[in-house]
């Protein structure tokens, strides 16, 4: 019962963590879906499957190049 307690509480801890975040992410892609124009997206990502690829090689790294200057602006 401790550890389920324990998964709640952690569970909970990055859910409010995580949140301003994921609001951010969902405001900035809702500014996208209604000021840009979908022609100029396909004409930079492409179509099908190669668009998916070259989204998800763009947004990979970003969250680790955050983690990155997080940690260097944190440093002691």
């Amino acid at each position: 019962m401790e550890q389920l307690t324990a998964l709640v509480i952690n569970f909970l801890d990055l859910s409010a963590e995580a949140s301003p975040w994921l609001l951010l992410g969902l405001l900035i892609a809702g500014l996208m879906k209604a000021w840009v124009p979908s022609k100029i997206l396909s004409k930079h990502l492409g179509q099908g499957k190669s668009a998916i690829i070259k989204a998800a090689l763009i947004g990979a790294p970003l969250p680790f190049m955050l983690l990155w200057g997080y940690s260097r602006c944190n440093r002691a």
